[in-house]
């Protein structure tokens, strides 16, 4: 399951993309969570000290901006069950997500259409 939009991607157009958000971020734990006083416990941190927003990104264009916390890809949460890396995987180039995001503690939805993978 988790590289079945690999198998998609090959499938529908012979090359072997990977879909791309283009954010760097701190998968989030208990641990993780009280030391920088968050107000979720799971999800992926675009932190200002390890993360980043690619400039140009679907994560950018998506209005995604450090300090963010995306909890949810979709419908999936993102855990220790669905890191935001596999929850990616399991998409395809080109597919529209709607993402579930955490900003100074207000959740709030954005759109990104995932691009390929840089190479």
């Amino acid at each position: 399951n988790d590289i079945s939009g690999l198998i998609k991607s090959v499938l529908a157009t012979g090359k072997l993309e990977r879909p791309y958000l283009g954010v760097r971020y701190v998968s989030i734990t208990d641990d993780y969570a009280s030391a920088n006083k968050l107000s979720v416990k799971r999800g992926a941190h675009v932190s200002t000290d390890e993360g980043s927003v690619v400039a140009g990104s679907p994560a950018d264009k998506a209005g995604i901006k450090l300090g963010d916390i995306i909890t949810k890809v979709d419908a999936t949460s993102i855990d220790e069950n669905n890191g935001l890396s596999t929850v990616l995987a399991r998409l395809t180039v080109g597919q529209k997500v709607s993402l579930t995001v955490v900003r100074d503690g207000k959740p709030t939805t954005v759109t990104a259409v995932l691009s390929p993978a840089p190479m």
